[in-house]
């Protein structure tokens, strides 16, 4: 005779829920005053620390467009010429219709006064205009940030180069290029212009002060 057991069954209410534990909330501690001086004060460090630089940067961002926009002159007149075997003399150059500064100007800033003979040449040599840096026109004058443009033949130390001559320039636009191209002992550290004119250096020259500003000429 054989008896049968059964096992007992456990039977789980799935209404049950876990005991969940109650997280009794913390209080959030404000900022003492010490905290508050002290941050305020790492703030006005950084501050003072960080913004001559932002501020000088934008000083440091234009004074590069007009060295820029020099060497784009300077290289884009000499590859035309030379293209086309005219003189690279701004005073003689026959590439324009217009010889002299003013022709010269034109033709690399709007491309136009082109001496019809070398419109071949002119187009193979595949410089570009500088229009879209330079502004103003022919007959009220060529600017760069309100500094007027000249063109005009230079020979330093037996090298024919262009001069492009800015009128006026801030202080502050004549300083970032004096210390980036002059070649005065400490000119790189210098954080003040000569007061008086420089009229010797290779590459870059400039007036004495007029209230702020100068006329600057570089040289390539």
């Amino acid at each position: 005779m054989q008896i049968e057991t059964q096992s007992p069954v456990r039977t789980i209410n799935a209404g049950s829920a876990p005991r969940q534990r109650r997280i009794k909330p913390r209080k959030q501690r404000g900022f003492t005053l010490l905290e508050v001086i002290v941050v305020v004060a790492i703030l006005g460090i950084i501050a003072w620390i960080v913004a001559p630089k932002l501020f000088g940067s934008t000083d440091n961002a234009k004074a590069l467009a007009y060295s820029t926009t020099a060497s784009g002159l300077a290289n884009n007149w000499r590859v035309v010429n030379q293209n086309c075997g005219t003189s690279s003399l701004i005073a003689s150059s026959a590439i324009t219709t217009n010889p002299g500064p003013a022709g010269a100007l034109q033709l690399l800033v709007d491309g136009v006064g082109l001496n019809a003979t070398y419109q071949a040449c002119y187009q193979s040599a595949n410089t570009q205009t500088l229009h879209e840096s330079i502004q103003g026109s022919a007959a009220d004058g060529y600017t760069l940030n309100n500094s007027v443009i000249t063109l005009s033949d230079a020979n330093i130390n037996g090298k024919q180069l262009v001069a492009v001559q800015y009128a006026p320039a801030t202080d502050a636009i004549v300083l970032a290029n004096y210390q980036k191209y002059s070649s005065v002992a400490g000119a790189s550290q210098a954080i003040s212009l000569p007061a008086a004119a420089d009229t010797t250096d290779p590459k870059i020259q400039f007036s004495t002060d007029n209230g702020g500003t100068r006329t600057m000429t570089i040289f390539e």
